[in-house]
């Protein structure tokens, strides 16, 4: 795992000598909740989280940022550590798009659990239309994960937005491991999140959840269904 980190963290150093003569912006976030929920699954079997990152984006468009959070239920590991890279830029003034990869690292348990994501996506007028792919989806081996997704962001009153989320997680589960822990090969996942500024932080209150039965999530633990989520954000 070590090794692992250290390419990805001497690759993201590399590119910031590479593309050091760049304006660059630097931005920070923490933020508590009360759950973490992941693609409408909670990793912290429903209890309170704390998360927190920062990103480096340079104006040509490439950026690279880590983020952290703790997580509930996993073998010999209470911790998520991404890191991530990228490159966004405009088609036109009304379209976008964003080539990212991610590196998800969960300490304490070797590489049990470590894998890697592509994603690729297109903005367009408050729409952000997705595809993710993995070869290794949470490290199983046999599984191949493509994730075809669609998110919206509505403006409201006093600086509110309205997000709205759908996601497809479309696997080919040699092995059936996936499909012995949702019930099914394909797993939809929708969210709901209500967010306004105050006093300078950012208050999100909103619903989760898939289409997976309580009894076929992992053995009918309840991080799959349908529950409320508040949450406080700063950036920095």
């Amino acid at each position: 795992m070590k090794k692992r980190i250290a390419a990805v963290v001497g690759g993201a150093l590399m590119l910031g000598s590479a593309l050091g003569a760049q304006a660059v912006e630097v931005a920070g976030n923490v933020t508590i909740a009360s759950d973490y929920s992941f693609r409408g699954v909670s990793q912290t079997d429903r209890d309170p989280t704390v998360q927190g990152g920062f990103d480096i984006a340079f104006d040509s468009g490439f950026y690279v940022g880590t983020w952290g959070s703790n997580v509930s239920g996993f073998v010999d590991t209470t911790m998520e550590w991404d890191l991530y890279g990228g490159f966004a830029g405009q088609f036109t003034e009304d379209v976008g798009y964003d080539l990212r990869y991610i590196r998800y690292e969960y300490p304490g348990n070797g590489s049990t659990y470590d894998y890697n994501e592509y994603h690729a996506m297109l903005k367009w007028n408050g729409f952000v239309f997705g595809v993710g792919y993995s070869d290794e989806y949470f490290a199983l081996e046999e599984v191949t994960w493509i994730y075809p997704n669609v998110e919206y962001s509505l403006g409201l009153p006093l600086e509110a937005t309205l997000g709205f989320k759908v996601g497809m997680s479309m696997t080919d589960d040699g092995d059936h491991l996936f499909e012995d822990s949702f019930g099914d090969e394909d797993v939809l996942d929708w969210s709901v999140i209500y967010k306004i500024p105050v006093a300078g932080v950012s208050l999100g209150i909103g619903v989760v959840g898939t289409d997976v039965d309580d009894d076929d999530c992992f053995g009918g633990a309840k991080v799959c269904e349908t529950r409320a989520i508040v949450s406080v954000s700063k950036s920095m």
